[in-house]
């Protein structure tokens, strides 16, 4: 079982597996996730908004940008 980094706090993780689960990489190209959160004084997550997965084009800059990563 892998650990949780430590500046990652429990009450965020359901966001973070929300928004890996649309990042599969099984797209053609880039896409951008965007998603609205609303959090209480405390700093943590109350309600968010389903995930907007946008692909960006043009799609053969995804490779380009993926080479730039390694």
């Amino acid at each position: 079982m892998a650990k949780i980094p430590e500046d990652i706090r429990p009450e965020w993780l359901n966001i973070a597996r929300r928004l890996q689960s649309k990042a599969r990489g099984n797209q053609p190209g880039i896409l951008l996730l965007k998603i609205d959160i609303l959090v209480d004084l405390e700093g943590n997550p109350i309600i968010w908004s389903k995930p907007d997965c946008i692909l960006m084009e043009p799609t053969r800059m995804g490779e380009e940008l993926r080479s730039l990563r390694t």
